[in-house]
Protein backbone atom coordinates (compact mmCIF):
# COMPACT_ATOMS: atom_id res chain seq x y z
CA UNK A 1 0.00 0.00 0.00
CA UNK A 2 2.84 2.08 0.91
CA UNK A 3 4.52 1.23 -2.59
CA UNK A 4 1.34 2.27 -4.35
CA UNK A 5 1.27 6.14 -2.04
CA UNK A 6 4.69 6.61 -3.73
CA UNK A 7 3.88 6.10 -7.24
CA UNK A 8 0.39 7.56 -7.51
CA UNK A 9 1.60 11.28 -8.41
CA UNK A 10 3.32 9.32 -11.57
CA UNK A 11 0.19 7.12 -12.56
CA UNK A 12 -1.99 10.15 -12.31
CA UNK A 13 0.47 12.06 -14.09
CA UNK A 14 0.35 9.51 -16.73
CA UNK A 15 -3.37 9.04 -16.85
CA UNK A 16 -3.72 12.97 -17.32
CA UNK A 17 -1.37 12.67 -20.20
CA UNK A 18 -3.46 9.67 -21.84
CA UNK A 19 -6.33 11.87 -21.68
CA UNK A 20 -5.12 14.99 -22.65
CA UNK A 21 -3.77 12.72 -25.99
CA UNK A 22 -7.19 11.36 -26.76
CA UNK A 23 -9.05 14.62 -26.60
CA UNK A 24 -6.48 16.20 -28.74
CA UNK A 25 -6.68 13.37 -31.26
CA UNK A 26 -10.18 14.04 -31.48
CA UNK A 27 -10.34 17.28 -31.72
CA UNK A 28 -7.49 17.37 -34.91
CA UNK A 29 -9.36 14.34 -36.30
CA UNK A 30 -12.27 16.18 -36.67
CA UNK A 31 -10.96 19.50 -37.95
CA UNK A 32 -9.29 16.89 -40.69
CA UNK A 33 -12.49 15.98 -41.62
CA UNK A 34 -13.72 19.04 -41.68
CA UNK A 35 -11.00 20.46 -44.21
CA UNK A 36 -11.76 17.49 -46.07
CA UNK A 37 -14.99 17.76 -47.12
CA UNK A 38 -14.45 21.58 -46.92
CA UNK A 39 -11.37 21.23 -49.96
CA UNK A 40 -13.83 18.64 -51.98
CA UNK A 41 -16.83 21.40 -51.83
CA UNK A 42 -14.29 23.79 -53.25
CA UNK A 43 -13.24 21.67 -56.00
CA UNK A 44 -16.86 20.82 -57.19
CA UNK A 45 -17.59 24.27 -57.03
CA UNK A 46 -14.09 25.27 -58.66
CA UNK A 47 -14.35 22.51 -61.22
CA UNK A 48 -17.57 22.25 -62.62
CA UNK A 49 -19.20 20.15 -64.54
CA UNK A 50 -18.11 20.38 -68.72
CA UNK A 51 -21.11 18.78 -70.41
CA UNK A 52 -23.31 20.68 -72.52
CA UNK A 53 -26.29 20.34 -74.37
CA UNK A 54 -25.60 23.56 -76.84
CA UNK A 55 -26.86 23.83 -80.65
CA UNK A 56 -24.65 22.66 -83.40
CA UNK A 57 -24.64 24.00 -86.34
CA UNK A 58 -24.52 20.95 -88.96
CA UNK A 59 -24.70 18.32 -86.12
CA UNK A 60 -25.00 15.86 -88.95
CA UNK A 61 -22.00 16.68 -90.77
CA UNK A 62 -20.46 13.76 -92.38
CA UNK A 63 -16.37 13.67 -92.59
CA UNK A 64 -15.34 12.77 -96.10
CA UNK A 65 -12.20 13.33 -98.29
CA UNK A 66 -11.41 12.54 -102.14
CA UNK A 67 -13.99 13.53 -105.19
CA UNK A 68 -17.18 13.82 -104.11
CA UNK A 69 -18.45 12.59 -107.59
CA UNK A 70 -16.52 10.06 -107.43
CA UNK A 71 -17.13 6.79 -109.24
CA UNK A 72 -16.34 4.81 -105.96
CA UNK A 73 -17.92 6.13 -102.80
CA UNK A 74 -16.64 4.41 -99.69
CA UNK A 75 -18.04 4.57 -95.92
CA UNK A 76 -15.83 3.79 -93.37
CA UNK A 77 -16.96 2.18 -90.44
CA UNK A 78 -14.75 2.50 -87.49
CA UNK A 79 -13.57 2.37 -83.68
CA UNK A 80 -10.15 4.51 -82.46
CA UNK A 81 -9.46 2.03 -79.87
CA UNK A 82 -9.72 -1.48 -82.27
CA UNK A 83 -5.92 -2.66 -83.47
CA UNK A 84 -8.08 -3.99 -86.72
CA UNK A 85 -9.31 -0.78 -87.64
CA UNK A 86 -5.99 0.60 -87.16
CA UNK A 87 -4.93 -1.84 -89.90
CA UNK A 88 -7.93 -0.66 -91.82
CA UNK A 89 -7.21 2.57 -91.36
CA UNK A 90 -3.66 2.15 -92.47
CA UNK A 91 -5.38 0.37 -95.88
CA UNK A 92 -7.05 3.10 -96.96
CA UNK A 93 -4.62 5.52 -96.34
CA UNK A 94 -2.85 3.78 -99.09
CA UNK A 95 -6.00 3.39 -101.41
CA UNK A 96 -6.84 7.35 -100.70
CA UNK A 97 -3.26 8.07 -102.04
CA UNK A 98 -3.41 5.54 -105.14
CA UNK A 99 -7.39 6.55 -106.36
CA UNK A 100 -8.09 10.18 -104.19
CA UNK A 101 -9.20 11.52 -107.61
CA UNK A 102 -11.78 8.52 -107.70
CA UNK A 103 -12.82 7.76 -105.07
CA UNK A 104 -14.75 9.29 -101.90
CA UNK A 105 -14.47 8.34 -98.51
CA UNK A 106 -16.90 9.33 -95.58
CA UNK A 107 -15.94 8.37 -91.77
CA UNK A 108 -18.53 6.88 -89.50
CA UNK A 109 -17.88 6.12 -85.92
CA UNK A 110 -18.87 2.55 -84.90
CA UNK A 111 -17.07 2.75 -81.43
CA UNK A 112 -17.33 -0.84 -79.50
CA UNK A 113 -17.94 0.39 -76.18
CA UNK A 114 -18.30 -3.28 -74.63
CA UNK A 115 -14.62 -4.06 -74.98
CA UNK A 116 -12.83 -0.53 -75.87
CA UNK A 117 -13.72 2.17 -72.92
CA UNK A 118 -12.05 4.81 -74.73
CA UNK A 119 -13.03 4.12 -78.35
CA UNK A 120 -16.18 6.54 -77.61
CA UNK A 121 -14.27 9.69 -76.04
CA UNK A 122 -11.79 9.34 -79.13
CA UNK A 123 -15.05 9.24 -81.47
CA UNK A 124 -15.74 12.59 -79.36
CA UNK A 125 -12.54 14.29 -79.82
CA UNK A 126 -12.70 13.48 -83.82
CA UNK A 127 -15.77 14.88 -84.09
CA UNK A 128 -14.78 18.00 -81.79
CA UNK A 129 -12.03 18.31 -83.94
CA UNK A 130 -13.75 18.34 -87.04
CA UNK A 131 -15.91 20.98 -86.66
CA UNK A 132 -12.84 23.23 -86.60
CA UNK A 133 -11.66 21.54 -90.16
CA UNK A 134 -9.11 19.18 -88.65
CA UNK A 135 -11.35 15.43 -88.39
CA UNK A 136 -8.97 13.55 -90.85
CA UNK A 137 -5.68 15.12 -88.48
CA UNK A 138 -7.03 13.89 -85.40
CA UNK A 139 -7.82 10.65 -86.84
CA UNK A 140 -4.74 10.04 -87.39
CA UNK A 141 -3.42 10.97 -84.19
CA UNK A 142 -5.73 9.06 -82.71
CA UNK A 143 -4.91 5.75 -84.78
CA UNK A 144 -1.17 6.65 -84.57
CA UNK A 145 -2.02 7.15 -80.43
CA UNK A 146 -4.65 3.85 -79.80
CA UNK A 147 -2.95 3.58 -76.56
CA UNK A 148 -3.07 6.77 -75.40
CA UNK A 149 -6.41 8.14 -75.54
CA UNK A 150 -7.92 9.31 -71.99
CA UNK A 151 -9.52 12.66 -71.83
CA UNK A 152 -5.90 14.31 -71.21
CA UNK A 153 -4.29 12.68 -74.25
CA UNK A 154 -7.34 13.83 -76.53
CA UNK A 155 -7.03 17.75 -75.11
CA UNK A 156 -3.04 17.61 -75.60
CA UNK A 157 -3.82 16.41 -79.38
CA UNK A 158 -5.99 19.12 -79.79
CA UNK A 159 -3.52 21.93 -78.75
CA UNK A 160 -0.97 20.09 -81.22
CA UNK A 161 -3.43 20.75 -84.05
CA UNK A 162 -3.67 24.40 -82.96
CA UNK A 163 -7.30 24.03 -81.88
CA UNK A 164 -9.20 26.90 -79.90
CA UNK A 165 -8.95 24.48 -76.99
CA UNK A 166 -12.04 25.93 -75.17
CA UNK A 167 -14.51 25.26 -78.22
CA UNK A 168 -13.22 22.09 -78.77
CA UNK A 169 -14.13 21.26 -75.04
CA UNK A 170 -17.58 22.63 -75.46
CA UNK A 171 -17.74 20.18 -78.55
CA UNK A 172 -16.31 17.36 -76.89
CA UNK A 173 -17.90 17.49 -73.93
CA UNK A 174 -21.43 18.32 -76.00
CA UNK A 175 -24.59 15.78 -75.37
CA UNK A 176 -25.58 16.50 -79.45
CA UNK A 177 -21.95 15.09 -80.38
CA UNK A 178 -22.06 11.94 -78.04
CA UNK A 179 -25.92 11.69 -79.44
CA UNK A 180 -24.74 12.28 -83.08
CA UNK A 181 -21.89 9.46 -82.74
CA UNK A 182 -24.41 6.53 -81.36
CA UNK A 183 -26.98 7.38 -83.94
CA UNK A 184 -24.25 6.31 -86.69
CA UNK A 185 -23.83 2.94 -85.12
CA UNK A 186 -27.41 2.36 -84.64
CA UNK A 187 -28.49 3.27 -87.79
CA UNK A 188 -25.02 0.68 -88.92
CA UNK A 189 -25.90 -2.05 -87.29
CA UNK A 190 -30.14 -1.52 -88.57
CA UNK A 191 -29.36 -1.51 -92.55
CA UNK A 192 -29.02 -4.72 -94.20
CA UNK A 193 -26.18 -4.72 -97.39
CA UNK A 194 -25.21 -7.48 -99.76
CA UNK A 195 -21.60 -8.35 -98.20
CA UNK A 196 -18.65 -8.98 -101.26
CA UNK A 197 -15.78 -11.00 -100.12
CA UNK A 198 -12.69 -12.33 -102.24
CA UNK A 199 -12.71 -15.94 -103.24
CA UNK A 200 -9.25 -17.92 -102.96
CA UNK A 201 -8.47 -17.07 -106.49
CA UNK A 202 -9.06 -13.06 -105.62
CA UNK A 203 -12.04 -12.71 -107.51
CA UNK A 204 -14.69 -10.48 -105.68
CA UNK A 205 -17.63 -12.80 -105.55
CA UNK A 206 -21.30 -11.81 -103.35
CA UNK A 207 -21.46 -13.54 -99.90
CA UNK A 208 -25.02 -12.97 -98.63
CA UNK A 209 -26.72 -10.44 -96.48
CA UNK A 210 -25.30 -9.30 -93.82
CA UNK A 211 -25.47 -5.82 -91.24
CA UNK A 212 -22.51 -4.29 -89.93
CA UNK A 213 -21.72 -6.30 -86.45
CA UNK A 214 -17.89 -5.29 -85.94
CA UNK A 215 -15.24 -3.04 -87.21
CA UNK A 216 -13.44 -2.33 -89.49
CA UNK A 217 -16.09 -2.48 -91.85
CA UNK A 218 -16.36 -0.83 -95.49
CA UNK A 219 -19.72 0.05 -97.32
CA UNK A 220 -18.78 0.54 -101.16
CA UNK A 221 -21.09 1.39 -103.45
CA UNK A 222 -23.96 0.24 -101.56
CA UNK A 223 -22.00 -3.17 -100.81
CA UNK A 224 -20.62 -4.25 -97.35
CA UNK A 225 -16.77 -5.40 -97.53
CA UNK A 226 -15.75 -6.43 -93.89
CA UNK A 227 -12.62 -6.79 -92.08
CA UNK A 228 -8.95 -5.24 -92.28
CA UNK A 229 -7.62 -6.45 -95.68
CA UNK A 230 -4.12 -5.22 -96.70
CA UNK A 231 -3.89 -2.64 -99.47
CA UNK A 232 -3.34 -5.12 -102.42
CA UNK A 233 -6.48 -7.06 -101.55
CA UNK A 234 -8.93 -3.79 -100.95
CA UNK A 235 -7.33 -2.68 -103.93
CA UNK A 236 -9.09 -5.34 -105.65
CA UNK A 237 -12.45 -3.94 -104.52
CA UNK A 238 -11.83 -0.67 -105.85
CA UNK A 239 -10.85 -1.89 -109.55
CA UNK A 240 -13.80 -4.19 -109.37
CA UNK A 241 -16.15 -1.22 -108.88
CA UNK A 242 -14.13 1.11 -110.97
CA UNK A 243 -14.77 -1.07 -113.73
CA UNK A 244 -18.38 -1.41 -113.32
CA UNK A 245 -20.69 0.18 -115.94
Amino acid sequence: MKNIKNFLPVIIFLAVIIVVGIVVFFISDNKSSNTAASTTNNQTEDQPSKENNDPINNIDQKWSKGNPKAKVQITEFSDFQCPYCKKGADTIAVIYDKYKDQINITFSNFPLTSIHPYALRAAEAAEAAGYQGKFWEMHDLLFANQSNLTDSDLESYAKKLGLDINKFDNYFNNSNIKAKILKQEEDATTTEYDELTLDSSKNVVLKGKAKIEGTPAFVVNGKLVVGAYPPEDFEIFIKYFLTQK
